[in-house]
């Protein structure tokens, strides 16, 4: 529930060479901390259950939705 503890821990695990994605965060402000460090370290990040389509246009390739997006 912290955003500076998420953001400093999606750093350490974005920068573990063996990690080539992660998942998780439903929340959509936890999500785009999440898809700021996977543009940063160019690794993958899928939320299951973000739904705002800005977080695409922000975060054009590194993160995915699974979930349908509030535009739907």
């Amino acid at each position: 529930t912290d955003p500076k503890i998420a953001s400093q821990e999606l750093h350490a695990l974005y920068k573990n060479d063996d990690i080539i994605a992660g998942i998780g965060f439903n929340d959509t402000s936890f999500a785009a901390l999440a898809g700021k460090e996977a543009e940063n370290f160019k690794k993958i990040f899928i939320s299951p259950g973000a739904t705002s389509p800005a977080l695409t246009l922000q975060f054009p390739t590194y993160l995915f939705l699974v979930a349908f997006g509030d535009n739907a």
